[in-house]
């Protein structure tokens, strides 16, 4: 009997990990050294850990760089998860398998991610992509008008408070999560 895959617990492949990790660490470096820690009481964290802000500047837009790199790696490895839209959609519509696996909803077979966490997915990858844009954008302002600029700089600064939000949401749906299901069978 072949056992599945994702039965085990471990839903990511190697690749995935990876691309996973690669965005981890990246946004825990890029929320370390965005420009507004350096305007409060952890200023002096920060400069502790990278000198000057001129440093951490520069840090912040290479490891936004990786962390664009790590995004093209995690979308090109989870894109077959999406691919087939309408029935995704259909699925959302009637909020069937928002929770549990089809433990709790009884949404039938055992799927690989639940709707929520295909939803959460979906949000991080909106909010990467704009983070990733504005940022660029932000990196060479000289190449754009004042009024994108200054949407970008909202913008981005919008994706680092959603980063550091979704963070919290993404641990509490992978461990916490998990736990809502256990122990009782619905049918």
């Amino acid at each position: 009997m072949r056992q599945d895959r994702y039965s085990s617990g471990r839903n990511l492949s190697r690749v995935e990990r990876i691309g996973h990790l690669i965005l981890a660490v990246s946004i825990l470096l890029l929320l370390l050294t965005n420009g507004g820690l350096l305007f409060t009481p952890l200023q002096q964290l920060a400069w502790r850990l990278f000198g000057n802000s001129h440093r951490a500047s520069f840090i912040h837009r290479w490891v936004g760089l990786v962390f664009s790199i790590g995004l093209i790696i995690i979308l090109s490895a989870l894109w077959r998860e999406y691919r087939p839209y309408r029935a995704f959609l259909s699925r959302l519509r009637g909020r069937k398998d928002y929770a549990g696996r089809g433990e709790i909803y009884g949404a039938g077979q055992k799927r690989r991610f639940t709707q929520g966490q295909k939803v959460h997915f979906l949000s991080v990858i909106f909010g990467s992509i704009l983070a990733s844009v504005s940022g660029f954008i932000l990196c060479t302002p000289y190449l754009y008008g004042q009024e994108l600029v200054a949407w970008s700089c909202a913008l981005h600064a919008f994706s680092a408070t959603f980063f550091a939000v979704s963070g919290i949401i993404h641990i509490g749906l992978r461990h916490i999560g998990g736990t809502i299901g256990a122990g009782k069978k619905c049918h």
